[in-house]
């Protein structure tokens, strides 16, 4: 039966057939770099929201006439 190669991880197996070590350990390894970089790349689009706020607020501040 043709199976998939061991360096890809496959979510989905062929039908009555148990997915061997090798595939279980990429799966999971594979799932793990997909959330690490989901969550840097949010923590960069959370800190540029951040910069995006304090800019707008710095130019606020900064043309406001001091009374």
């Amino acid at each position: 039966m043709t199976r998939y190669h061991p360096s890809i991880p496959t979510a989905f197996f062929w039908v009555n057939e148990f997915p061997t070590p090798l595939e279980v350990v990429n799966l999971f390894i594979f799932l793990f770099f997909i959330f690490h970089f989901l969550s840097i790349f949010h923590f960069i689009y959370f800190i540029s929201i951040l910069f995006q706020i304090f800019s707008i607020l710095n130019g606020y501040f900064s043309t406001r006439k001091v009374t």
